[in-house]
């Protein structure tokens, strides 16, 4: 988990670089944070309302070391789960969410299907 928080991290810190830096700059920026992180390979494309930048490196997988390409796809799996966890997560540390709370309190109001039960009035 915790390598997979680095890995989004990363990934902040790479679009944060990208906008901020020359395109060179960026990209050695990119392949050492990469690098240094473990990750084989890494496109990342930055739209601005007039260009486009692009920042590739690395090779799209580690066993056929095949070169990333800017038509790269690449497997994300499911990052939704881990992602969600991790806001949750900084949402308790900050004291904004109560882990211990039922979600049904940050609604305002219960589910629909749950609105008429009398176990919900006690919410």
């Amino acid at each position: 988990m915790l390598a997979l928080v680095d890995a989004l991290v990363f990934l902040l810190i790479l679009c944060a670089v990208a906008l901020q830096a020359e395109m060179n700059q960026s990209r050695e920026k990119l392949c050492s944070l990469a690098e240094k992180n473990g990750v084989p390979g890494v496109a990342i494309a930055v739209f601005d309302q007039a260009s486009t930048a692009t920042f590739i490196c690395g090779t799209k997988d580690a066993k056929h070391k095949l070169p990333v390409k800017s038509d790269a796809i690449f497997e994300a799996a499911s990052i939704g789960k881990p992602l969600f966890a991790y806001a949750v997560l900084k949402l308790a540390e900050e004291r904004r969410l109560d882990l211990d709370a039922p979600l049904v309190s940050y609604l305002g109001t219960a589910y629909v299907h749950l609105q008429d039960r009398p176990a919900n009035k006690i919410l």
